[in-house]
């Protein structure tokens, strides 16, 4: 298949995930909002917002994969491995963070405290989720992207 073609394909299934991970977002958000009372939807938005202000600790090193991807499959369980391990690191400080923050802000406040961990948990998923993503995208795969993403989304729906 000729790389015109191949991009073709890839961009139209990057399009279908980008459609289902936001017809995820909306049917959630959805759900949630029918489910729940409108002090725990409050809850959720101030969950949200104390996780903004952590963004700086969400480094990516994983963007090399796309500027050096000739270099780094040649090493590529290397690559794979050192982002696992500083995956793990990093999840670890950003919960010890939320724990602490969280406590001091809201340990009079359970259910903040809980959305709050719980939310933290979901992202840092997230960000394991997505690096597995660009992997396939540089290899393109991306028909195992689309899948996963899928698997991942009914998962969360489940």
């Amino acid at each position: 298949m000729a790389l015109k073609e191949k991009l073709a394909k890839q961009t139209f299934l990057s399009l279908l995930n980008t459609f289902f991970s936001t017809a995820f977002g909306v049917t959630l958000f959805f759900i949630l909002a029918r489910l729940l009372p409108r002090e725990q939807i409050g809850v959720i938005g101030i969950a949200t917002g104390f996780l903004a202000f952590l963004h700086p600790l969400f480094l990516a090193p994983e963007i090399v994969l796309f500027r050096q991807f000739e270099e780094v499959k040649k090493q590529f369980n290397l690559f794979v491995s050192t982002f696992l391990f500083f995956w793990m690191i990093r999840t670890v400080l950003i919960m010890l963070v939320v724990l602490l923050i969280g406590f001091f802000l809201y340990g009079n406040d359970l259910l903040i405290f809980i959305y709050l961990v719980g939310s933290t948990i979901t992202l840092n998923l997230s960000l394991l989720q997505s690096t597995i993503q660009e992997i396939f995208t540089v290899e393109f795969k991306q028909k195992t992207v689309l899948k996963t993403n899928l698997a991942y989304y009914l998962c969360f729906l489940g």
